[in-house]
This record gives C-alpha cells, structure tokens and sequence, in this order.
C-alpha cells in the first residue's frame, strides 16, 4: 500500500509539472496578448473617430466596416486566450490535486483550435484590406490583384488544413510553417506593388508638376514599406522562433504568438489612422489641385483615395 502511494505521488508531481510548464508559456503569450490588444483598442476607436467625420465617403464606410469587424474578430481571440489561460491554470491546480485532467484539456484543445481558426479568418481580413488598397492605388485595375488574391485564398485554405491537422492529430501533409511563409510572401507582393505603383505616380506628377507634391507621396510610399515590413518581421520571427524546442525559445514563440494575434490587426488599423490623419491636414491644398496639370486626377491618385 505504501508503495502503490508512492507511485500515485509521483504520478501526481509528474503531472503538474508537466501541466506547470505548459501554462508558463501561456500566462507570458496572454499578458503581451492583452497588451497589444489595448494598443489596438485605442488606436481602433481614434480610427472610428475620424471615419466618423469622414463618413459621407463611401470609401470610408468600407474601411469602417472592415476594420470594425477585424475589431470584432480581435475581441474574439482576446477573449478566448483569456479562458485558454483560466483553462491552463485549473489543469495546474486539478494535477496538483490528482484530479482528472481528460475534459479541461478537450475543452482546452477545442479553444486553441476555434482561436487558431479565428487567426486565419482575420488574416484574410487583413490582406483582403491590403489587396482592396493595392486595387485602388492601381486605379481599380482587377488584372493586378489576380496573384495576390490566388495567394491569399492559398495562404487560408492551408492555414485551416494544418489546423484541423493539428487538432485532430492526422499525419502531416505540410509543414505548418508554410501558411506563414505565404502569408509573408502576399503581404511581401502587395507591400512592392502598392508602395511601386505610389512612387511611379509621384514621380510622373513631380515631373508634370509644380506643386508640391513630392513629400506627400514619399510619405506614402514611407508609410506603406514600414506596415509592410512590421508585419512580416513579426510573422519571421514567430516561424523561426518556433523551429527550436527549447524552454526559452517556446516561451519566446508564445510571447511572439501574443503579439502576431493582435499585430495583425494594429498594422491596418495603424494605416487607416495615418491615412485619415493625412487626409485631415492635406485636404485643404489638395482639393484645390487642377485635375488638369500632368493629365492626373489627383483625388484618384492620392493616398487618401484609398479610403
């Protein structure tokens, strides 16, 4: 009898030590979470402060509808990680106690799953935001959006298949890396073409015009390189982080993992903020402009056409 107490005591220690060192990690990924969430939350309503003043642009209501649902999905996944972390502390505290672990860690596992699969759907959310501003800068032209688009639906459907791989446990058909590496890949394409497409223009309208010009599009093109490379740094960062297996190194992924949830999100919602700010000091000399100089419609070609 002693002896089968023994056993059943370190049995016990051996679960909570192994449930101890997969909350670590979470509690550390929930409160860089919560951080960048309150980020995005505050730069989410000053957004929705200055569409509101915008609001008889149809344009505008587009990106308000837009970034309130990525808003939306973002409160979602916060909400979630907050239970994921409340989960992983009763798992702690039910091994500490020789409790049954079985139905916490199913319900733990499905909320993992329903978070990652929300991630996916808002990343789509997010290119899909980038893509319609590429189609615009372009002029509304359908024929450059073809790649991205194709990349974009590729990114998602392998994202879901490596999630439901995941959460079912099937033998892998593809790295999980991969939905990330496609995903820095379309954000990549559509940073070139979208930041491209703004310098050409202001080169044309420099040389057609006086005016000046030059600062407003350099800015533009500033404005769209530094969202660009945020956010694919930060997906870099997650997938290489996340190929070692050290203690360090998968706290660093979680931590990365806190912020890539929310960072998906505060990139756009940052870009939207800038772009109405712009529009707000700008307008006065640029609603002034002749459509006539250089042959360029100006409110077709500016940035703030985007809205």
């Amino acid at each position: 009898m002693q002896s089968s107490s023994v056993i059943d005591a370190d049995s016990t220690d051996t679960e909570f030590d192994t449930q101890w060192e997969i909350a670590i990690p979470i509690f550390y990924e929930t409160v860089v979470e919560l951080v960048f969430y309150m980020i995005f939350l505050a730069m989410f309503f000053l957004a929705a402060y200055l569409f509101h003043n915008n609001r008889a642009r149809s344009g505008v209501r587009i990106l308000l509808y837009l970034t309130s649902a990525m808003f939306v999905l973002g409160t979602i996944q916060m909400t979630l990680k907050m239970v994921i972390a409340v989960l992983a502390l009763r798992l702690v505290r039910l091994a500490a106690k020789g409790g049954s672990v079985a139905r916490t860690s199913f319900i733990h596992e499905r909320l993992v799953f329903f978070r990652y699969t929300f991630l996916i759907t808002n990343n789509a959310l997010t290119d899909g935001l980038f893509i319609f501003r590429c189609f615009v800068v372009w002029g509304r032209s359908t024929a450059v959006t073809i790649l991205p688009m194709f990349m974009l639906v590729t990114t998602t459907v392998l994202g879901l298949v490596t999630t439901v791989r995941d959460n079912y446990q099937f033998k892998p058909l593809i790295d999980q890396k991969i939905p990330f590496i496609m995903s820095v890949a379309t954000n990549s394409i559509l940073t070139m073409l979208t930041a491209g497409r703004m310098w050409w223009i202001g080169r044309e309208v420099r040389r057609a015009s006086t005016l000046p010009t030059t600062r407003s599009y350099n800015t533009a093109v500033v404005m769209i390189l530094e969202s660009g490379a945020l956010y694919s740094l930060c997906v870099i960062a997650y997938v290489v982080s996340g190929a070692f297996l050290s203690p360090s190194a998968i706290i660093i992924n979680n931590i990365l993992t806190g912020v890539l949830f929310q960072f998906v999100n505060i990139v756009p919602t940052l870009i939207a903020v800038r772009v109405s700010l712009s529009r707000a000091a700008e307008s006065r000399w640029i609603d002034g402009v002749s459509d006539s100089a250089a042959n360029v419609t100006f409110t077709s070609i500016r940035m703030r056409s985007f809205v």
